[in-house]
């Protein structure tokens, strides 16, 4: 029997979500045990595909790369805070369809189906920890495991024939999250501190859009309301526009414009 299914503990039946970060706590129980405590990381490998994930927990999205393109971005349920997801750089050292399942009390084995918490696929990373399926879709974008991260059974499927064993993963915990598009349009996005690891201020903001060079785009008090609101809505600020190799900032005229995402969501874009 492989490792995986000798320490099965891992995976979660049922759902316990701490009232943190904005979210509403669920009554359920979660039956997965172990931890990474004192145990040394595994040295990450290199990629012979070009392939590689990040997952970032404070998000909870996780992202596959090819090179330097990001290629899919899939929603994800992690660790509860109490037992959170570990960081840290792995890769994927084991995969199987259909597997198994333990239950860590009864020491009763479920075999592959809807009943089986890990869903249809298994990408083991490290330990007791790894990317699976779930039969509870409810949970995912929550932090309700024990370290395990729950994907879409759709999701999992594809990405477990998208990536080849020996793919790195590196998993951050990152609430400040920037992105420059090919127009210098870049984004910020703040996400709630779901594990109490990450308390932001406004000047700490604002060295991250510093980097950007779009911090004078920002108020003060529009950074505040943005750490208060942690959301992950995205902020387009179009802070730097390019002349034959001269950026403009100070001189250009800006507009603040309100637009509606796809989903509903509001977010300002700033454009000269």
């Amino acid at each position: 029997m492989l490792l995986h299914k000798k320490i099965t503990a891992l995976c979660c039946i049922v759902f316990l979500l701490a009232g943190v970060g904005g979210y509403t706590a669920d009554a359920a129980i979660n039956t997965e045990v172990g931890s990474l405590s004192g145990m040394p990381l595994p040295a990450p490998k290199k990629s012979e595909t070009g392939k590689k994930i990040t997952l970032n927990l404070a998000s909870r999205l996780l992202t596959l790369y090819e090179g330097t393109e990001k290629v899919r971005i899939y929603p994800v349920a992690v660790g509860a805070p109490e037992t959170p997801s570990p960081v840290g750089e792995f890769s994927i050292s084991e995969k199987e369809v259909n597997p198994s399942w333990t239950d860590p009390k009864t020491e009763i084995t479920v075999p592959s189906g809807p009943s089986n918490p890990l869903g249809y696929r298994w990408l083991g990373l490290y330990g007791n920890y790894g990317i699976h399926g779930t039969n509870a879709p409810w949970s995912i974008g929550r932090s309700v495991s024990h370290g395990c991260i729950r994907m879409y059974e759709e999701d999992v499927e594809e990405l477990f024939e998208s990536v080849p064993m020996g793919t790195p993963v590196e998993i951050i915990y990152d609430r400040v999250i920037m992105e420059e598009a090919p127009d210098h349009t870049v984004s910020y996005y703040i996400y709630p501190d779901g594990y109490g690891w990450e308390p932001l201020t406004v000047s700490s903001v604002k060295e991250c859009l510093a980097r950007y060079g779009v911090e004078d785009f920002a108020t003060p008090d529009e950074v505040y309301h943005k750490i208060i609101a942690s959301d992950g809505r995205p902020c387009l600020r179009s802070g730097v526009l390019s002349d034959g190799g001269t950026h403009f900032k100070n001189n250009c005229t800006w507009q603040e414009i309100l637009i509606k995402g796809s989903g509903g969501s509001s977010f300002c874009l700033l454009r000269a």
